[in-house]
C-alpha cells in the first residue's frame, strides 16, 4: 500500500486490496475514492504505489495490469479523467514508483 501527500496536505492511499485510491485530509476526513477492479482506464488491479505531481496529478503504479495511470486534476471526478501513461512489465507487486533502476520522473 502506497501512500504520499499533495501541496494542500491532502493524503492519498492506494489501497492494493479494494483497487482504489482514497483521498483524506489532513485530519483524516475522508474526500473521495476512485478505481475498483479491472484492466480499463481508470480500474485498477492492485493498485500499488502513488505520487502527486506539483500540479496535482495523480501517478498509480497498477501492478497487476502492468501500468502507470494517470489521473488528471479537473473540476470533475479524477476517475474520469484516467491516462494510461506506461505499460512496462513490472514483476509482481515490486513495482512502486522506482522500479529496479527505472525511475518515474514528475516534471515540476
Amino acid at each position: 500500500m502506497g501512500i504520499t501527500i499533495d501541496g494542500e496536505d491532502h493524503v492519498y492511499v492506494a489501497d492494493s486490496q479494494n483497487h482504489r485510491i482514497q483521498k483524506f485530509t489532513s485530519n483524516g476526513e475522508f474526500v473521495t475514492q476512485w478505481g475498483g477492479l479491472g484492466s480499463y482506464p481508470g480500474q485498477m488491479n492492485s493498485p500499488y504505489d502513488i505520487a502527486v505531481s506539483r500540479d496535482g496529478k495523480v501517478y498509480v503504479t497498477d501492478a497487476y495490469n502492468h501500468r502507470v495511470q494517470v489521473f488528471q486534476k479537473t473540476t470533475e471526478e479524477l476517475k474520469d479523467k484516467a491516462l494510461i501513461l506506461a505499460g512496462r512489465p513490472l514483476s509482481g507487486k515490486e513495482g512502486g514508483i522506482t522500479h529496479g533502476c527505472s525511475f518515474l520522473f514528475l516534471p515540476d
